[in-house]
């Protein structure tokens, strides 16, 4: 399906439906690619149909516009927007756990 979920990733999730694997567990997403849209949304329903605790999402389009050759960022604002979603992910399961 060209602009769905990959097949394995959905197969891999579609296996965890019928137990509590992502039940309550903190999630973000980041979707990137090079439109995107409609496997990010497809996903973001994934995980709330699970029982996830979708803290929030982040889509980077036309993400090798933003990579060097090494697969780094290289465009400020999505480094930030990345650094962000992932600090609060963090933050999250710091506070689920109580780790330092």
């Amino acid at each position: 399906m060209p602009f769905g979920v990959p097949g394995t990733l959905k197969n891999v999730l579609d296996r965890t439906v019928g137990s509590v694997a992502f039940s309550d567990k903190p999630v973000a997403l980041i979707t990137a690619s090079s439109v995107g849209d409609k496997a990010h949304a497809s996903q973001q329903q994934t995980f709330i149909a699970l029982g996830t605790q979708m803290i929030d999402s982040l889509l980077i389009s036309y993400v090798r516009m933003k990579l060097n050759e090494q697969g780094e960022i290289i465009v400020g604002a999505t480094l930030q927007a990345v650094q962000s979603l992932v600090d609060k992910l963090i933050g999250l399961v710091q506070s689920i756990t109580k780790l330092p």
